[in-house]
């Protein structure tokens, strides 16, 4: 397993809008359930509002064929979705150690 992970900080007033397009059923779990190998998106939400969003795929090389088939459509929708948050730290890719 292959895993992205970002967090967010989200105004208030967007909060529902950044939940129904960033979580597990949403606008961009959707658009990555037509690549081959997702796994599917966990969206956290802290205490303090702020989001822990982790997409997971079979692997790195799953991940890398989606986004190279699909970078124009990609860029198109981070750039739309982009008013729905305040800030948006992309903190890395990770892969398990052991048995999942």
């Amino acid at each position: 397993m292959y895993v992205i992970a970002f967090r967010y900080a989200v105004d208030a007033d967007r909060a529902a809008a950044f939940e129904r397009t960033y979580r597990g059923d949403g606008v961009w779990a959707r658009f990555f359930a037509t690549g081959a190998g997702y796994l599917g998106t966990d969206l956290l939400r802290s205490e303090g509002g702020d989001y822990l969003l982790l997409d997971r795929w079979e692997s790195a090389a799953a991940y890398d064929a989606f986004l190279a088939a699909n970078r124009e459509e990609y860029d198109r929708r981070g750039r739309e979705a982009e008013a729905l948050y305040a800030r948006e730290e992309r903190l890395g890719a990770y892969e398990p150690v052991g048995p999942v």
